[in-house]
């Protein structure tokens, strides 16, 4: 696996800045800005994920009483004689035909009302309906391009949020969603939602496809104490600061005087892994357990590449020694010559990555050589 830290080596290697913090900092930031800016240059193949969105039922069962102000918590609406979904603030309830959007669950029978959208009164006992209209997405979703109910296709609103907010207000009754539009999540900046029209009447599970953004990468090198483990996914640290962020990151283990290097490095790997779970300061699991047994040894914990190795990680490479170059001193920078093996680069990670079969006249991921005559 192709880790931060290895990126990192590569790029002080090149303008030879050792363990210089300075350069150290200029690596980082070099790798960031292109790992970031890689993800955009192309709608890549190998970005492309599914997932799956499983709606919640509208409710109807029981009655409500709305609490305006003077409650346990202002705007309070109280369930009877049945009890609020867990997902419930990412709902709204229809009381009177008018639709307000609920902001907080507050326990399994009581939430709080929208501070700009509710009744503005008291509300004795009455029926209302229950809905869910709006799912957010990973922060990890940059694009969706088609969403899947029963292998029927939605449509996707024209006119994104403006057409759907239009038809949520002329239709109020729940039944089986036909489109769908993204916009931003109110609740988690940063973050996608698809909001679904008619809003699920029941259960239903659509899929969709849709292209990753890369997490940034936040850990280059923690190497900090020493780790045992015996065979198993558990790895115990001695002197250890294990993260939740380091969930996904790859391990390397060492031995008891050096630290691991890369495959190409000094000190290879005895075994390395990915971080499926950290459980404290001094524990995390792994993936995959070691077949070996391993005690008081070195490690270093680096944050993984999402990339296809090959020719897309030589176009992130290449690219992070241009923004390096960037950073350093007009005379040794190269502007030119890192600009042109940067391009390079790119245009055959992309014809790597248009995934097409060779054989096939229209389809062939390379071009093919032009000869000035027959050849046999």
């Amino acid at each position: 696996m192709l880790t931060a830290h290895d990126l990192q080596m590569q790029l002080l290697d090149l303008i030879g800045g050792g363990a210089d913090t300075l350069a150290v900092t200029k690596a980082r930031r070099a790798i960031g800005l292109a790992y970031s800016d890689l993800a955009q240059r192309r709608q890549w193949h190998y970005y492309l994920r599914t997932g799956r969105i499983v709606t919640t039922a509208s409710q109807t069962t029981g009655t409500v009483v709305y609490d305006h102000t003077g409650g346990s918590s202002e705007r309070m609406l109280t369930l009877t004689g049945a009890t609020w979904p867990d997902t419930a603030n990412y709902g709204s309830v229809v009381i009177s035909n008018i639709v307000y959007p609920i902001a907080t669950r507050v326990s399994s029978t009581v939430v709080t009302l929208d501070a700009a959208i509710n009744p503005g009164a008291d509300v004795s006992s009455t029926t209302y309906r229950y809905y869910r209209d709006s799912y957010p997405l990973p922060s990890t979703v940059n694009q969706i391009s088609e969403l899947q109910l029963g292998g029927e296709l939605l449509r996707t609103c024209r006119v994104g949020a403006t057409e759907w907010l239009t038809l949520r207000t002329q239709d109020l009754v729940a039944g089986r969603p036909r489109e769908f539009a993204l916009m931003g999540d109110s609740r988690q900046p940063g973050v996608l939602v698809v909001v679904l029209h008619p809003a699920p009447d029941q259960v239903y599970r659509l899929d969709y496809l849709y292209r990753l953004q890369p997490s940034p990468l936040t850990i280059f090198d923690e190497t900090t104490g020493t780790i045992a483990c015996s065979a198993s996914t558990t790895v115990t640290g001695t002197g250890t600061a294990f993260t939740e962020a380091m969930v996904g990151s790859t391990i390397r283990f060492g031995t008891a005087t050096q630290l691991p290097t890369e495959s190409a490095g000094t000190y290879p790997a005895a075994f390395e892994g990915q971080v499926a779970a950290v459980g404290s300061a001094t524990s995390l699991t792994l993936v995959t357990a070691p077949t070996g047994t391993y005690s008081g040894v070195r490690y270093r914990i680096s944050s993984t590449v999402d990339i296809e190795l090959g020719a897309m990680q030589t176009a992130l490479l290449r690219m992070a020694e241009y923004q390096i170059g960037l950073l350093l001193p007009k005379d040794v920078r190269d502007i030119g010559l890192r600009a042109s093996l940067m391009d390079q680069a790119l245009r055959l990670a992309f014809q790597a990555d248009s995934r097409r079969i060779e054989g096939r006249e229209t389809a062939h991921a390379y071009p093919r050589p032009q000869y000035g005559a027959d050849v046999t």
